[in-house]
């Protein structure tokens, strides 16, 4: 599937409205925790859908620059920052397991009991979208909470790591192989380190801005360099801005440093217990997210007997997700209505 090639269903001027971690709800959980999310898309009271939306690594919980699209989907979307990133608390309790079956179900109790009380067309039921490192915690939360998770969409998996015969790290630049495998997981002071320099690169959103240069634009290849300058000019984009990715390391580098632990903490078991289809999109030029990954995730969800569909970009690599975000939910809404 060619990326990007115009026409989308939902192309149109993004808004120029530009949020900061002042604009976040923060609730507190009952362990004393503080959970930070965002909603966005359609108002409580005319929303059709609800749908949970989980950020990747180096970002916070805003979508909000797409929130054109999920208003013209009916969709009130709730976008929470990941345990230790930005305004919200790291959690000594850091597994897959417990976000979902904890702070997750308490956010969707609050959402559906407060927040939408009124509007009682509605189902307690919600969609799942992730992104990058959100993808497993939206796969956790459509294990753990199957009785509600209605629909499945991941933008570039990592795949599992407790398959012998699947390396997770295949294909992998080697930063983030360094970072993932053995030395980040077995040497968090090394992860810490690391971290620290990350946060001082990040501190402001021009620093950002050249971090996302050296990093991310200097690796991509050609087509995703054009797709990057489009994005930079035409969405008031995060990643492009450079504020995002310096929101999340602004309070805490707890989140970064749990990355390879978290990682770690889904089995490939946990697939059979998913009840909703899946779509799966994955860049094949990725490095950060090898498309192995998400091929072996689709993979064992049809050995599993469960409904996932994988569409695969023929160029571009990892930002190449979220600069396609458009055509990505097109086509995941095309098929959830079609498998309905």
């Amino acid at each position: 599937m060619d990326c990007c090639g115009g026409g989308s269903l939902f192309m149109e001027p993004r808004s120029t409205y530009s949020p900061t971690l002042s604009d976040e709800t923060l609730r507190k959980l009952p362990d004393g925790r503080t959970l930070a999310y965002r909603i966005c898309g359609e108002t409580a009271a005319n929303c059709k859908q609800v749908v949970f939306a989980f950020h990747g690594a180096l970002g916070t919980g805003d979508f909000d620059h797409w929130s054109y699209i999920f208003q013209k989907l009916g969709w009130l979307v709730i976008s929470p920052t990941l345990p230790g990133w930005g305004l919200s608390s790291a959690n000594p309790c850091y597994t897959l397991n417990h976000y979902a079956k904890y702070d997750i179900k308490h956010l969707t109790d609050h959402i559906f009991d407060t927040v939408l009380g009124s509007n009682t067309k509605l189902e307690r039921s919600f969609l799942c979208i992730g992104i990058s490192y959100g993808c497993i915690h939206a796969i956790a939360c459509a294990v753990h909470l199957s009785e509600q998770v209605s629909g499945l969409c991941l933008l570039g998996p990592h795949g599992p790591f407790d398959d012998p015969s699947f390396d997770p790290l295949q294909g992998m630049a080697f930063q983030s192989k360094l970072g993932l495998g053995t030395v980040g997981f077995y040497m968090p002071s090394m992860t810490s380190i690391t971290g620290k320099m990350v946060q001082t690169s990040v501190s402001t959103p021009s620093k950002a801005r050249e971090f996302v240069k050296t990093n991310l634009l200097d690796a991509m290849n050609d087509a995703e360099k054009q797709h990057f300058a489009a994005a930079s000019k035409d969405l008031q984009n995060k990643v492009a801005s450079g504020e995002g990715i310096r929101d999340s390391l602004s309070v805490s580098i707890q989140g970064y440093v749990d990355i390879p632990v978290v990682l770690r903490s889904w089995s490939v078991k946990d697939l059979q217990k998913i009840e909703c289809p899946s779509h799966i999109f994955v860049a094949n030029d990725d490095v950060q997210t090898p498309v192995h990954g998400a091929r072996y995730i689709h993979e064992k969800l049809q050995e599993y007997g469960k409904r996932s569909k994988l569409t695969e970009f023929d160029k571009g690599g990892h930002m190449t997700l979220v600069f396609c975000f458009d055509e990505c939910l097109e086509a995941f809404v095309k098929e959830s209505s079609e498998s309905s």
